[in-house]
């Protein structure tokens, strides 16, 4: 039948458990045969989500009510890292028991890099952080003073010593360099910065390279920053937070020109000539997204127009700045420090008044003969990644993708719902985070707000095979994934412009790899949900070696990651009790370390990192457009999609009306997914989803209606915006089987529906207007509000009289929509704000 949670037993599973077992504590006794049910129905597909389908409402009702009364046991006991109960922290740890712990931290030294967790046991950090959590002391006197910084530290490199030491300074004097590294010859590296991943990139002039640098001075080019002109000097590099874009200055024969940088590639876009100043040798970008550059054959700062490369002189910097050097803006104050150079070994460390131009010194560094070619901000260039985008399944929770911290609590933060079935995805190098389509046999991509695209069918998977395992090889460049029927697994490799896979060969070793994961070196792991263990594959014989015990019984699909800043494998794993946690996976001995309680999610998808692309931007359909369904004038649509439809008119004051000339879209006989449909319209007034209602749900075929007749959609059937933009926003929801032929519909505009203004005698002057706008009426006006074309709200008053006026000088130049209420009745007119 529909679905692998049919809608009409679970709804009605929903209902019988709101009574015949709400109120009764269900015993371990009582569940037991019921766990013992899913756990053999899920052994007969394993890689498939939990069949919780296949039990009888009773069961249903019964385990539903089991594991709610274990939520609300749970959610009383306070949890710690390390698997640390409250039992643990009442048996006392003694110094003698933690001081060759203390004494092993304080051999490692200091050092700029984050905590190595990896070179201590699970049981010595947890033995640790019991004694911490019983020695914690009350802290004393008052807190810190507000005027000090966080931030007060760069990374900068001396690129006048011949050893070119790399490490960082502080930015209150002796702002001496103290090395971690270093970065020889033959880079030659003039610009540098931190991105909003946290990352330190840098251009270098030897290579043409857009490079990463890490803490320690490790070099990686990522890729060459064409078409810049090789005879350039690449002289600025700078983030932009409000834009999330990094911006570069390269110098030829006739001038500066500003480019924007692909951090993925390298490739650079021209985005203008630097017009008004000759020399621009660094770039950097403040909190606010406003840029600014030295000059040094003027010596005189100037403020760049980020849309066309002009740059208009603010003040003389009262310093002598020759040859290269670099800048940059403190994230936590806003103040734009210099590591400013003369030559001849002389330079020091300035900040920089952004409104008059002045620069003044912090420290020498002349003593330490010192030219900074590199100079960026930061508490350290390699921030651990602490955040996975996941998707989670199971039903008896909202099915939603989300985002869910490392570290506990590993709560769940719903970002919009997602029914589709995805039960594996990974970052590919190109910044997409792709997934498979365990219903629809797809390839997607998912964005950041949750919406997916679908790339390809996943041609030549198998038949009969499910889909289970999806990761990207950096070391190669390539895609990886695996599948299983009931006898044998494959391993593939998978095109990521078509969604088409190749078959690498059939996986000897494992007959059940519920995920795949390959690590920055290009090493990859399996866990096999049978054997409960894990193993490494070769992925160029698809052979799997047994590396150990998992110790953990998992079961039905999950999914893992790589933690690509540090290398760690977590586990988002699903157990044959139901229950679900997160771990760390040694890829040594194969076991895994719990890291903490995922409530009962069932995390199908699971990708570390901190942000996921933007949706693409899809022009509104509009006046004289057809309206059709993902497979066009002539196929069907596809299962599991969820896509949302934009509307809007060309012409301001007009609305939009949608008129249907073909409907095909699945109807159920019973409840079906919602209202009598399994697959559906919805149906907004206005820009968005969150725009009122026009009809939340519609369906249709030509067979007849479905079972609820108000949800009802057929041939002639139109619906029309009134909102003041006059736009409509349309959403369709299609469950994992059986797709229609769909819909076609026209798209129309007309003059928005607005009361009579004679009837009410409200009138508005002047229109065009430059500030005031006047109103009045023949009775109370007891509401106005203002929206701009995209239909958002920009003002709103209630003045309770006959005439007011509408004050819109702070608004752009523009058409608006004026919408009153008088006398019971709105009145919408269009003004221009010159």
């Amino acid at each position: 039948m529909k679905k692998i949670y049919s809608g009409l037993a679970i709804i009605s599973m929903v209902l019988l458990s709101n009574s015949a077992f709400s109120q009764q504590k269900i015993s371990a006794d009582q569940i037991q045969p019921v766990l013992d049910k899913l756990e053999t129905l899920g052994k007969q597909n394993p890689s498939g989500a939990i069949p919780l389908d296949k039990l009888s409402k009773e069961e249903f009702a019964m385990y539903r009510t089991y594991k709610s009364q274990q939520t609300a046991t749970n959610r009383n006991l306070k949890t710690y890292a390390y698997g640390i109960t409250e039992q643990d922290l009442k048996v006392k740890v003694s110094q003698t028991e933690v001081q060759p712990i203390l004494n092993k931290i304080k051999n490692l030294g200091d050092s700029p890099l984050a905590f190595p967790e990896h070179l201590f046991t699970q049981q010595e950090l947890k033995t640790l952080r019991i004694y911490e959590l019983q020695n914690l002391k009350t802290p004393k006197g008052s807190s810190p003073a507000s005027g000090e910084k966080l931030l007060n530290k760069a990374y900068a490199l001396n690129g006048r010593n011949a050893a070119r030491p790399f490490g960082t300074m502080p930015l209150t004097p002796p702002n001496t360099l103290t090395p971690t590294g270093a970065i020889p010859l033959p880079r030659a590296i003039f610009a540098d910065e931190i991105a909003g991943n946290g990352k330190l990139y840098a251009l270098d002039n030897a290579s043409r390279n857009l490079i990463s640098v890490n803490n320690t001075g490790v070099t990686t080019d990522i890729g060459l920053v064409n078409p810049i002109p090789a005879a350039s000097t690449l002289s600025g590099l700078s983030w932009d937070s409000t834009k999330s874009k990094m911006f570069a200055i390269a110098i030829g024969a006739t001038g500066g020109e500003l480019y924007t940088i692909n951090l993925t590639t390298g490739a650079a876009t021209l985005v203008g000539a630097i017009t008004g100043m000759t020399t621009p040798i660094w770039l950097e970008i403040d909190n606010a997204g406003n840029a600014f550059s030295a000059d040094i054959t003027s010596d005189k700062l100037y403020s760049i127009n980020l849309a066309n490369g002009a740059a208009t002189e603010i003040g003389a910097l009262g310093v002598n700045m020759q040859f290269a050097q670099d800048a940059d803006f403190n994230k936590d104050t806003n103040v734009l420090y210099a590591a400013s150079y003369t030559g001849g070994g002389v330079g020091g460390i300035y900040t920089i008044n952004t409104t008059t131009g002045a620069a003044t010194l912090v420290g020498d560094t002349t003593p330490d003969n010192a030219e900074y070619t590199m100079f960026s901000i930061a508490n350290t260039t390699e921030p651990v990644l602490d955040k996975a985008f996941t998707k989670n399944s199971n039903p008896n929770v909202p099915v939603v993708f989300g985002t869910m911290p490392l570290t506990p609590p590993n709560t769940l933060t719903t970002i919009n719902p997602l029914s589709n079935q995805l039960f594996a995805d990974d970052m590919a190098g190109d910044g997409n985070l792709y997934a498979l389509d365990y219903g629809a046999l797809k390839l997607v991509k998912i964005f950041n707000d949750g919406t997916i695209q679908a790339v390809g069918p996943l041609t030549n998977l198998l038949v009969g095979d499910g889909v289970t395992g999806l990761s990207w090889n950096r070391a190669n460049n390539k895609m990886y994934a695996t599948s299983l029927n009931n006898t044998a697994a494959t391993l593939y490799t998978v095109d990521l412009a078509t969604g088409t896979l190749t078959v690498v060969g059939t996986i000897a070793g494992s007959l059940a790899p519920i995920w795949l994961e390959i690590d920055n070196a290009g090493l990859a792991y399996i866990a096999d949900v049978l054997t409960d263990k894990l193993y490494s594959l070769n992925l160029t014989t698809a052979v799997a070696t047994e590396v150990g015990s998992l110790g953990i019984d998992i079961q039905y699909a999950q999914d893992a990651d790589f933690n690509i800043s540090n290398n760690v494998l977590y586990m988002s794993a699903f157990l044959s009790s139901q229950l679900s946690n997160l771990y760390t996976v040694n890829t040594t001995t194969g076991i895994a370390t719990l890291v903490g309680d995922t409530a009962a999610n069932e995390l199908t998808t699971f990708t570390i990192a901190d942000t996921l692309p933007n949706a693409p931007l899809v022009p509104p359909l509009t006046c004289g457009d057809t309206f059709l369904d993902s497979g066009g004038a002539n196929g069907d649509y596809s299962n599991s999609e969820d896509i949302i439809y934009h509307f809007a008119p060309t012409t301001a004051g007009q609305g939009v009306k949608i008129t249907f000339t073909q409907v095909e879209i699945e109807k159920s006989s019973g409840t079906g997914t919602v209202g009598g449909c399994w697959d559906y319209l919805s149906f907004y007034n206005g820009p968005t989803i969150n725009s009122a209602v026009l009809a939340a749900v519609k369906c249709g075929e030509t067979s007849g209606p479905p079972s609820v007749p108000a949800s009802s959609l057929l041939v002639g059937d139109s619906f029309t915006s009134t909102d003041p933009t006059g736009q409509l926003t349309v959403r369709f929801r299609s469950d994992s089987s059986l797709p229609k032929a769909g819909w076609s519909a026209t798209i129309t505009c007309a003059s928005l529906a607005v009361d009579n203004v004679n009837g009410s005698k409200f009138s508005y002057y002047p229109n065009p207007t430059t500030g005031i706008l006047n109103i009045t009426a023949s009775g109370k006006i007891e509401n106005v509000e203002v929206y701009n074309l995209v239909g958002q709200k920009v003002m709103s008053f209630s003045p309770k009289a006959d005439k007011s006026e509408i004050n819109m000088s702070s608004l752009a130049k523009g058409v608006y929509l004026v919408k009153a209420l008088v006398n019971g009745k709105v009145v919408t007119n269009k003004v221009i704000k010159q």
